[in-house]
């Protein structure tokens, strides 16, 4: 077996907060997004939307980066 280093297991033991967090982050910053979208542009322009939304890409590839991990660590 190969051995995992301190942050991997860390990861692991504490993948449900560690989810939850990201969910929550990611709920938060996709109702902040559409309520600035939906109260400061009211003709909304489809070609901003990727530019507002970064913040959400981001902790959506950061969930599933860690569902992704924690499904593996747990499948060994």
């Amino acid at each position: 077996m190969a051995k995992f280093p301190t942050s991997y297991l860390w990861l692991c033991e504490y993948q449900a907060t560690v989810c939850m967090m990201t969910f929550i982050g990611l709920a938060v910053f996709m109702t902040s997004a559409i309520a600035n979208l939906i109260l400061d542009n009211p003709d909304i322009d489809s070609d901003n939307i990727p530019v507002q939304y970064r913040n959400v890409y981001f902790f959506l590839c950061f969930g599933i980066i860690v569902s992704v991990v924690t499904i593996i660590g747990n499948s060994r």
